[in-house]
């Protein structure tokens, strides 16, 4: 297992912990008034818990982290919350609680990691590593919760809620072969998450290293994009200046013109076994039946 490194996500039970400059901040991205949002809380907890059949999480951080991804409107943050919960309940596979401790051998093949570093907006950055995706070794759903229960894990962090994230998808070793993941089910389950499910604001998302076949790989996804985070996408290619344009060198690592080390996925690692225990309750918190 990975040695101790830094942090890429900092939970906190009280998610109003910020700063007033983050104070400012979730005032202006979120339309966060600390007032309202704590009623906000108490109508969502209400609402949640009216559901039938429900066992939702109640706690702040996870019923904020909702209310700040739909900007405090109570009514499309129950929605989401509820289509999060029906998703684990459809596709049990694709969200089942994925450790290091239990799954080194998933993650050792590094999918996907979380930057210590933030850009200059305070947005986290994950980064995705097709390539490494081998459809040889794992199964899309063992990708899948892996990285379900990192993202999960980072949107415990109150500045990830406010801020949002990067998403950098780096296709380099992407081959034909591994076009066997992209099926429409697949696709389907990754895309809600990111769009529906996942209390967590996508501002971006870069794509480079680009292999021949990319534009045949992006129909494949163009269905399910809804237009909002299609005008989000960019795509760079090989050209990591044009990728600078929009994310600062000295947050990347080298393989993308950076000045950060190489890409590695030991700190969030880490700091998923440190919290695994709290990560393992989550899974108590669902529909009790099938729907």
């Amino acid at each position: 297992m990975p040695d101790k490194q830094g942090f890429v996500c900092v939970p906190r039970n009280d998610p109003f912990d910020l700063n007033d400059e983050w104070l400012k901040k979730a005032e202006v991205e979120v339309c966060e008034n600390c007032a309202q949002a704590r009623s906000n809380l108490d109508k969502l907890r209400i609402l949640l818990q009216s559901v039938p059949d429900l066992n939702p999480r109640t706690d702040d951080p996870f019923l904020l982290s909702f209310l700040r991804a739909r900007k405090h409107d109570v009514e499309k943050a129950l929605k989401m919350v509820l289509q999060y919960y029906e998703m684990r309940l459809k596709y049990p596979k694709y969200y089942e609680t994925t450790l290091p401790s239990e799954k080194w051998f998933v993650y050792s093949k590094v999918t996907h990691t979380i930057l210590e570093n933030r850009d200059s907006e305070g947005r986290s950055i994950l980064i995705l590593k097709g390539g490494n995706m081998d459809p040889s070794i794992l199964e899309p759903e063992q990708i899948v919760s892996a990285l379900a229960t990192s993202v999960q894990f980072l949107t415990e962090d109150p500045k990830t809620q406010v801020a949002g994230l990067i998403l950098l998808i780096d296709l380099a070793g992407f081959t034909l072969s591994h076009m066997r993941l992209i099926t429409p089910r697949n696709v389907y389950v990754v895309l809600n998450a990111l769009q529906d499910t996942f209390p967590v604001r996508t501002r971006a998302i870069h794509i480079v290293n680009t292999p021949f076949f990319f534009e045949a790989l992006y129909n494949c996804f163009k269905p399910f994009l809804k237009e909002k985070l299609r005008k989000r996408i960019k795509i760079h290619g090989k050209n990591f200046k044009s990728l600078h344009a929009f994310v600062e060198p000295k947050v990347l690592p080298k393989e993308y013109g950076g000045e950060q080390p190489p890409v590695n996925n030991r700190s969030l690692c880490h700091q998923l076994t440190q919290n695994e225990q709290m990560i393992k309750e989550w899974a108590k918190f669902r529909y009790k039946k099938s729907k």
